[in-house]
């Protein structure tokens, strides 16, 4: 004959560790007491049930974990610099705009571990912009990366215990509207053949210089500004694209838009 179920379950934590924790039999998750004599941590836990399920419920709520989650500074900010990893500004605005504007009102006043994934790829695919037209699929990613940065890091303090977005098939990255390519004739208005044509065109060899390399390497502006000499390779003619400098700042340095390295191949042209 089994052994009837425990209504409650009191486990020593460790040896190192002499509290006890507490399950409940009709309650999913553990509850850790102040105490290290057995009896007083059962009592304690059979007083307070509706209390520690009440608080337990609330500080899994979505709108109450995601209060100024990608704020500067904040917990899970100071977490992603502990472990080598920086956002700039602009990003983390992008994400907590995210938030504020579409996620809360989705999801903030659920449990974030009766969330499925199912609903958070209805809800994305339902949101649109402010003025009622729908994001591009490449936005649409940005906002199930920021979601799937939200539920790795509740995993990491053991507030959730999986990840809904790892089983959300991500969006085609393709262009829904390619831009067109600039005619020929344009195209050699833009980078004429001589040195003295482009410098008179762009004002200075540097900038000659700038605007050409784009057009070789695909390079965006900031990349461009924030290399080295010594990050050239004039042998091979080879550019390794590694940072960037911040829009809207003259020498903030940081990762690549993408945050890997981008290869660059100049003209051979002389």
């Amino acid at each position: 004959m089994p052994k009837p179920k425990q209504d409650v379950r009191v486990q020593r934590i460790s040896p190192s560790d002499q509290r006890f924790r507490i399950k409940f039999s009709d309650y999913e998750g553990w509850f850790f007491s102040p105490y290290t004599d057995r009896a007083r941590a059962l009592a304690w836990a059979t007083r307070n049930k509706a209390d520690l399920i009440a608080q337990k419920e609330q500080t899994c709520n979505f709108g109450i974990l995601s209060a100024g989650f990608f704020d500067r500074g904040g917990t899970w900010d100071r977490d992603q610099v502990e472990h080598g990893w920086t956002r700039t500004d602009a990003t983390l605005n992008i994400y907590q705009g995210f938030l504020e504007n579409h996620f809360l009102g989705a999801f903030g006043s659920r449990d974030i571990r009766s969330i499925e994934a199912f609903e958070i790829k209805n809800a994305v695919q339902g949101f649109v912009r402010l003025n009622g037209q729908p994001y591009a699929r490449a936005t649409r990613n940005k906002m199930l990366y920021a979601l799937s940065l939200m539920w790795t890091y509740w995993q990491s303090i053991g507030k959730a215990r999986e990840n809904p977005l790892s089983l959300i098939v991500k969006y085609n990255k393709a262009p829904e509207r390619p831009r067109s390519a600039l005619p020929r004739d344009a195209l050699e208005k833009l980078f004429p053949k001589t040195h003295g044509e482009a410098v008179k065109l762009y004002g200075s060899s540097m900038y000659a210089s700038l605007f050409f390399c784009m057009n070789d390497t695909g390079a965006r502006p900031g990349e461009l500004r924030a290399l080295r000499w010594g990050q050239i390779d004039f042998e091979k003619r080879f550019i390794p694209f590694r940072t960037a400098i911040e829009a809207s700042t003259r020498d903030k340095v940081k990762t690549t838009k993408t945050g890997i390295v981008r290869p660059g191949y100049p003209s051979d042209d002389e």
